[in-house]
């Protein structure tokens, strides 16, 4: 698995700008490292500018805070940067129940009006109900008290075998990996 993108928190720039066009990001290896030094822009590298090209196989999003990992693994063939992340496309899930729900978004894009991004959840109607397994908080926009943070954007994911209530997930990073093709690891 080669990683391709690094998620941060807190540094301003939303995820789904830096992973689509590469707006507020860097290509030191430094930043690569989930066990380096946190860096002030997201980590793309330019291998992504080349997707339909690389042919991959295989596209991993990886949830984690130190140790604690969640993981959606998808279907790469044929995909593009911006459509690889469907319900349609997991092969396995470290979330043991992600697939056979029915979802009300499950996208890179999200509710891109409440500034949810990278957004996996099955029931979406009140704060206080949502159940959610992944998402990014680009920016202060939702009313929900989850949303009110001190600095964005927030990356939360839910560290059981189920989608969980955002006020009790965990904060932290994602890292996009590709596998297959033209990769060299």
């Amino acid at each position: 698995w080669l990683t391709v993108f690094r998620g941060i928190p807190g540094i301003g720039v939303n995820p789904l700008d830096a992973w689509l066009n590469g707006t507020g990001t860097t290509s030191d290896p430094t930043c690569r490292d989930t066990l380096g030094p946190s860096c002030d822009k997201h980590y793309r590298d330019p291998l992504v500018d080349y997707w339909a090209a690389i042919r991959l196989t295989e596209v991993k999003i990886v949830f984690y805070k130190g140790a604690l990992e969640k993981l959606i693994t998808f279907n790469g063939v044929g995909s593009s940067i911006s459509n690889w992340f469907d319900i349609n496309r997991v092969l396995d899930s470290s979330w043991t129940t992600l697939v056979g729900k029915s979802y009300g978004y499950f996208s890179l894009e999200g509710d891109a009006g409440n500034g949810r991004r990278f957004f996996t959840t099955s029931h979406y109607s009140h704060c206080w109900a949502d159940r959610i397994f992944t998402l990014v908080i680009a920016k202060k926009v939702a009313p929900c008290a989850f949303d009110l943070q001190s600095s964005y954007p927030q990356i939360l994911f839910a560290t059981g075998d189920d989608w969980g209530y955002p006020e009790s997930m965990t904060v932290g990073e994602f890292r996009i990996c590709v596998a297959g093709g033209d990769i060299d690891t």
